[in-house]
């Protein structure tokens, strides 16, 4: 049961471990450090998404403002209105507002449903910390 309510919740794994013990269970779920050699093949992953993730446009999550540069193809954005890449740049906005990418995104409708989702859940969730 417990399992089950940590899944339906999206539990990060290592917290599913915590909610195990103090439900009198034991954890189901490896906590490997980093520095074992099973886990040479992730630490290697992880290098390349960092290294890969100079070019991914940071924002600020709450706006969904961009705060970097967005590298993309010039085709991705040829009619798409300048008002919409202006300073500071919307995402949500961006891709959804009939005049920026949403007449290029061929599943929009269920882009828009992931967004507003996601949207959703953030709205529920407690400010990040910083």
């Amino acid at each position: 049961m417990v399992v089950h309510l940590c899944e339906q919740l999206e539990v990060p794994l290592r917290e599913r471990n915590r909610l195990l013990l103090a439900a009198g269970y034991a954890p189901v779920y490896a906590e490997p450090s980093l520095d074992t050699p099973a886990m040479v093949p992730v630490r290697d992953a992880m290098r390349q998404l960092l290294a890969g993730s100079t070019h991914i446009p940071r924002g600020d999550r709450p706006n969904w403002n961009m705060t970097t540069p967005m590298p993309v193809s010039p085709l991705l954005i040829q009619d798409v209105d300048p008002e919409l890449l202006a300073p500071p740049t919307n995402a949500l906005r961006l891709s959804l507002h009939p005049e920026g990418m949403a007449p290029r995104i061929i599943n929009l409708a269920e882009w828009r449903g992931h967004l507003f989702e996601r949207l959703t859940a953030a709205s529920r969730s407690p400010a990040p910390r910083n």
